[in-house]
């Protein structure tokens, strides 16, 4: 297989060959998928993700569970020869949002998944001290629910990658690759961000949105409480250096990254996608009212590796 060469995915996979495949993959833990996704679009298509182990470089069994659930919902998708997955809604139309996140984490050992119910919230997190691997599931988990959800009617296409947290590997294959995919697109919401206030519009390495979109998402930030503010590196960096538009890197509910007391408040994700939900059709209409602002060049700083720190987005 040639470097740029994709792999097309119907929609028809059948469920023993997806289950036999996942069997395959040399990893200490898998989960079997349920017998059906469909409908699972809450905490347990969360805690079935968090309980595959997919650390960077070794995401297939990641892969498998979400080509056979976008399979099981009828989601043509690709895959390159990376292990990055392409996808999009069913909504026809240009001016498309890309919705980004990654399927790789840092996790050293399974994770045994745990859901403590609180007054008015569920925290998931694990039971053996390990990465449950909400950075950057999360984001998987909103990705999915958007290109199915009914009340989404802004046409998104959608970039699952590998190997973010060993240095964004995945979307530099993507975009140096493929970005011709993404031609469409008009702007970039990666969904990889700790907490439950921040919307990146700075990483360190770029500037990813323009002074006049930066005001605006802060507008529309302030009803969900949320701040504009600066991050570290993640995938859109990548993505908006390449395809030149406008982006975020969107909270994403989890807290305590890349340790063992890493976990998700449910409350504090469903903040998130009722953002996403709500932001997107202002995104689409703003840059469909102002098509001249959709190229954004003016990205690069000043950016110095020895005297940064890469820790992903979290």
């Amino acid at each position: 297989m040639s470097d740029k060469e994709i792999i097309v995915y119907s929609g028809n996979v059948k469920e023993e060959e997806s289950e036999e495949e996942l069997e395959t993959e040399p990893i200490s833990k898998l989960t079997k998928p349920s017998p059906s996704r469909k409908g699972l679009n809450g905490v347990k298509l969360l805690t079935e993700m968090y309980e595959i182990f997919s650390p960077s470089g070794s995401e297939h069994a990641m892969a498998t569970y979400v080509s056979t659930w976008l399979s099981e919902h009828n989601i043509e998708h690709r895959f390159d020869s990376a292990g990055n997955i392409y996808t999009k809604n069913a909504i026809e139309g240009s001016r498309r949002i890309l919705v980004n996140a990654h399927m790789d984490t840092v996790a050293s050992a399974p994770a045994d998944i745990i859901m403590e119910k609180r007054k008015d919230d569920i925290i998931v997190r694990s039971s053996n001290n390990q990465v449950i691997g909400a950075d950057d599931k999360n984001g998987i988990w909103s990705v999915l629910r958007l290109l199915t959800d009914k009340s989404v009617r802004v046409p998104l296409s959608a970039l699952l990658c590998v190997s973010e947290e060993s240095g964004c590997q995945g979307s530099d294959f993507a975009m140096e690759n493929h970005a011709e995919w993404f031609k469409d697109c008009i702007f970039c919401m990666t969904i990889d961000r700790r907490g439950n206030t921040d919307i990146i519009i700075e990483n360190f390495d770029i500037v990813l949105s323009s002074d006049t979109l930066q005001k605006q998402l802060a507008e529309w930030g302030k009803p969900f409480g949320l701040r504009t503010t600066e991050g570290s590196i993640s995938d859109v960096s990548n993505i908006v250096g390449a395809l030149e538009i406008n982006g975020i890197n969107l909270f994403a509910g989890y807290y305590g990254a890349h340790s063992g007391a890493e976990y998700t408040s449910m409350k504090d994700l469903a903040k998130s996608y009722k953002f996403q939900t709500e932001l997107m059709p202002l995104i689409h209409n703003y840059f469909t009212a102002n098509p001249d602002k959709v190229a954004f060049t003016d990205t690069q700083k000043s950016y110095n590796w020895n005297q940064s720190y890469y820790g992903g987005s979290y």
